[in-house]
């Protein structure tokens, strides 16, 4: 007990370490207790924060503050006109479709192919095995139609979704735009209320602060370029819902390492069953090879590119975080948060990290000190 005793006093004595600690209690317990009621303010003020890069870079180039607010509030409204008017409907007509017209036929596809294959092997089981293969793939579509069905009714009949979704369109530009314009007197007015003795608090923000703005920006940068390259090339091939198929390619980037794995299944399926099984399926042309092969092909290489190419250029300054402790960071804060989990799990590793820099380290020193 006396050596807990004395562990404790040693760092948590510091009024320094106190305030840290309950500034950081003090914001999860929020965001965890009221997180979904002020989902909209939240975001309003990640999206304010992020929108300070290119207000700050106007101003460098000697464009007026107002202005340059203006300037990149304005591309923000045309960003969200773009994201309501042409990528949710765009996305509204491919998911039902992928639903309830192709994914149930490729399956029957599959399901055909897999028995042929099956029946093909020479064994005496083989009888046996082309059973139990129709009941897997049976039973797979029957998880898949259930998983389509919930999908598809939490879109369209969940009202609460709907009020949400307007309350969110209305809110969130008018509370950007007052994050934005009135910043200075929202700081202000929020310091009468911090401790006097903060400076291991500033320590950790300032450390924190270039890092996940830019790690932010960064990160959005990277899905819209490798979604709009990925959806280009799927094009190209004549994929059918190649839109769709990029928009999760492109999300993918935000899980590091895990996201590219698991998003290259679904794209050798689509693959797949697009060029080599359904055209019979559908009384079209021959299984086409060479297209599928090209998919695969193009995929990996901007998988690869992404990997090798864009991602240090973004980060190499950001993320000084070893790949394992990545890792780590996505299953954890993603088994607690969900998507924002995952989406802010290396800033929080970096919180994490640059906590422990800070931490005051004179009582080891003394320690050291006085043993040697």
């Amino acid at each position: 007990m006396d050596v807990i005793r004395d562990w404790f006093k040693r760092y948590f004595s510091d009024p320094q370490v106190v305030i840290l600690i309950s500034v950081l209690v003090v914001s999860f317990v929020v965001i965890l207790s009221i997180g979904d009621l002020v989902a909209p303010v939240l975001t309003s003020i990640v999206v304010a924060y992020l929108l300070q890069g290119p207000i700050k870079w106007l101003e460098k180039i000697r464009v007026p503050s107002s202005l340059a607010l203006i300037i990149v509030f304005l591309c923000f409204i045309v960003l969200m006109v773009l994201i309501l008017v042409w990528l949710v409907p765009t996305m509204l007509q491919e998911v039902p479709k992928f639903f309830t017209e192709y994914l149930p036929t490729a399956i029957r596809s599959i399901k055909v192919e897999l028995v042929e294959w099956v029946n093909k092997l020479d064994n005496k089981h083989a009888g046996e095995a082309s059973k139990q293969a129709g009941i897997f793939i049976d039973n797979f579509d029957k998880a898949l139609k259930g998983m389509g069905q919930k999908i598809l009714a939490s879109s369209w009949d969940s009202v609460k979704l709907l009020i949400n979704a307007v309350v969110f369109i209305v809110l969130m530009p008018m509370l950007v735009y007052f994050f934005l314009k009135d910043k200075k007197a929202i700081l202000e007015w929020m310091r009468r209320f911090y401790p006097k003795n903060m400076e291991l608090t500033n320590s950790v923000w300032y450390d924190l602060n270039e890092q996940i703005g830019n790690y932010i920006r960064g990160k959005i940068f990277e899905v819209l370029l490798v979604w709009v390259i990925t959806y280009v090339a799927f094009l190209s091939f004549g994929m059918q819902y190649a839109f769709l198929l990029a928009a999760m390619v492109g999300l993918s980037a935000l899980i590091p390492y895990i996201g590219a794995v698991i998003v290259t299944i679904p794209v050798v399926i689509f693959a797949y069953t697009g060029f080599l099984v359904v055209p019979d399926a559908l009384n079209a042309p021959a299984p086409d090879y060479s297209s599928f092969w090209g998919v695969i092909i193009v995929y990996l290489v901007i998988q690869a590119v992404d990997g090798v190419v864009v991602v240090p250029l973004l980060f190499s300054e950001v993320v000084k975080l070893h790949p394992i402790a990545i890792v780590m960071a996505v299953l954890v804060f993603g088994g607690l948060w969900g998507f924002w989990g995952v989406f802010f799990a290396i800033p929080l590793a970096s919180l994490v990290q640059a906590i422990l820099n800070a931490w005051p380290r004179t009582a080891i020193v003394e320690q050291e000190s006085k043993t040697s």
